[in-house]
């Protein structure tokens, strides 16, 4: 099987863990729907994505010839836009807010698999101390956005998208440490960050755990893939355990 290059936008839910399974079931349902909206808005219809759904969100497979700078802005306003509305109506235990990573690189996908560095790289990031603690800090905004260094240097350091709010963190998750951009779409300054956020150790992560040197990626046999299954068909707890990708994929 082979890989090829695509864009990958992965987004995890708040709090997820301390919902009932109903409200989280109309959460899964309603990011699915706001992320289709915000697509159309940069013309992408949900037959040219790929989708590997995650009890707490979700990682959305974009071609690799999406316009990044267009994904960087138009898509993420259009998901905060969504997530404002969607608020004003949504029950209590149905609110939500969102990490969100962007990243490119090469994948496989197909027949119910998603591997690559890419995918377990853009998940760590999402799963980071930062992320989470950037937005628990950001009271009353519906998420904030975080991108690799690949990425950033392909729209933000090329002049395609400003640079305004984001700050440049190390990213920390299990073993992983990885130097990325974040900011807090529609506020200026970004809260909740540690001087060891800003300065970092920028160092790379163990040869255990770097994604050169491990076994990555999702097997799918009728639906279900190592840990719990929520729904049936939906897992919670986090996407990457180890260096395995626990998910579901769909066209």
């Amino acid at each position: 099987m082979n890989s090829r290059y695509v864009v990958l936008v992965v987004c995890d839910v708040e709090d997820w863990s301390s919902r009932p399974a109903v409200a989280q079931q109309h959460i899964q349902v309603a990011l699915s729907a706001l992320m289709d909206r915000a697509l159309t808005r940069i013309g992408i219809n949900r037959s040219e994505t790929s989708r590997a759904l995650r009890g707490d969100g979700m990682i959305i497979v974009l071609p690799g010839s999406t316009d990044k700078p267009l994904v960087t802005t138009k898509l993420v306003d259009a998901l905060r836009e969504g997530l404002i509305e969607y608020t004003t109506r949504a029950d209590d235990d149905e609110q939500m807010r969102l990490r969100l990573v962007l990243h490119a690189g090469d994948a496989v996908i197909g027949d119910g698999e998603l591997a690559g560095a890419a995918v377990v790289q853009a998940c760590r990031v999402v799963d980071s101390d930062v992320t989470r603690r950037v937005l628990s800090a950001s009271q009353g905004a519906p998420l904030v956005l975080a991108v690799t260094g690949s990425w950033h240097q392909s729209t933000v350091a090329e002049g395609f998208v400003s640079g305004k709010g984001f700050e440049k963190v190390t990213a920390q998750a299990k073993g992983f440490a990885e130097a990325v951009w974040i900011r807090v779409p529609g506020r200026s300054s970004v809260p909740g960050l540690t001087a060891t956020d800003r300065t970092g150790t920028e160092r790379m992560p163990t040869d255990a755990s770097r994604p050169d040197r491990a076994s990555h990626g999702i097997s799918i046999s009728g639906g279900v893939v190592n840990g719990p299954v929520f729904n049936n068909s939906q897992f919670g707890g986090d996407y990457v355990q180890g260096n395995k990708i626990v998910g579901r994929v769909s066209g």
